[in-house]
């Protein structure tokens, strides 16, 4: 009867415990050895005891601090993803990404499946470093993602909701939360990717390449937005710009296929800020001069202490950038709003 008791207690308290661990995946070493005079030292390599020690604390963050009980028998599964190899033929990888790399469409049907398909491609193939950038990359595929905040019983929540949308970017179907495609899709898992992808950007692991590729473009579309586009697509480089209601531009996204790296164009340089690109389209008259640096927006991590510093030691991580809009292009639109209600005052209009 004790028995039955226990094992009922683990069906309902541990049913099923789900973690992702960022970065690649890391095989465990072979034990090593050293000598001191007759005797022989047995020790596990410094790399994987950092990285059972991360194993050990998400594990432990995602079970709330519960443990199986002993002799308890568990099914484990893992599943790791890799990048593709950079010696894959531009054939073979095609073939690879075939079956998730493509455009919604909502009259395939099984939306959540197409959605999370593209997801978990999307998340193992391209870096990003906010969800501006993250948000622009999906809405190539027709996926629009929304951060949701609110507050439930006096505690703030933070999530993520997915939409399918047609070519013009008008949603299709009725919003998909994160948790059901999956954890790493939700607000906190994003987070982590993103912070482990700025991180690689910081110590230049990746770099961007599409600099020239852009600038001949601008300079080749003669002012022609559509043309400019074209341009780009010709690259293998597509453009998210984002307006406000007047069709002023204050943002713009790029997104690298070929080496699968997306960018706010303020990341490339200042030349490729919104408001160059406002000039170069609609022309420079009464146009603000916008580009002026803005100070740098810091946030606080919603990781813990331990989080941090376990994060730290096997990857290096932790100095990421926002997990949202780019800090230029906010300022940017706000002195926007404020240009236009000093306009309007100085008519009159209250």
């Amino acid at each position: 009867m004790a028995t039955r008791h226990r094992r009922q207690k683990v069906d309902e308290d541990m049913k099923q415990i789900r973690f992702t661990i960022p970065g690649q995946p890391f095989g465990k070493q072979r034990p090593k050895f050293s000598r001191a005079g007759a005797y022989v030292k047995t020790y596990t390599p410094k790399e994987t005891t950092s990285y059972e020690n991360l194993v050990k604390l998400f594990y432990n963050e995602a079970a709330k601090g519960k443990m199986f009980p002993e002799g308890a028998m568990l099914d484990v599964r893992i599943i790791a993803y890799y990048e593709i190899p950079k010696s894959t033929s531009k054939k073979k990888r095609r073939e690879m990404l075939e079956p998730y790399l493509k455009k919604a469409d909502y009259q395939n049907g099984d939306v959540k499946q197409q959605v999370s398909n593209i997801l978990k491609s999307v998340f193992s193939t391209y870096r990003f470093q906010s969800f501006g950038e993250y948000s622009a990359l999906l809405s190539c595929f027709n996926i629009e993602a929304k951060q949701v905040r609110g507050e439930f019983e006096g505690t703030p929540y933070n999530g993520i909701v997915y939409t399918m949308t047609d070519d013009t970017g008008k949603p299709v179907c009725t919003p998909i939360k994160s948790s059901l495609i999956g954890k790493r899709f939700g607000y906190e898992g994003l987070e982590k990717r993103i912070g482990f992808n700025a991180r690689e950007y910081k110590d230049k692991k990746w770099q961007p390449k599409i600099r020239n590729g852009v600038a001949l473009a601008m300079h080749g579309c003669r002012g022609n937005r559509e043309d400019f586009i074209r341009l780009l697509n010709r690259q293998g480089i597509d453009v998210v710009f984002r307006e406000n209601n007047e069709g002023r531009i204050y943002g713009a996204t790029f997104i690298d296929h070929k080496n699968r790296e997306v960018y706010n164009g303020s990341r490339l340089g200042k030349e490729f800020s919104a408001n160059a690109f406002e000039r170069l389209f609609n022309g420079p008259n009464n146009i603000p001069d916008l580009d002026a640096p803005t100070p740098e927006i810091s946030r606080q991590s919603s990781f813990s202490a331990d989080m941090e510093n376990a994060i730290g030691q096997a990857f290096g991580i932790f100095d990421f950038e926002a997990n949202g809009p780019d800090p230029q292009e906010e300022a940017l639109a706000r002195r926007l709003q404020r240009k236009k209600k000093k306009k309007r005052r100085s008519r009159g209009i209250s």
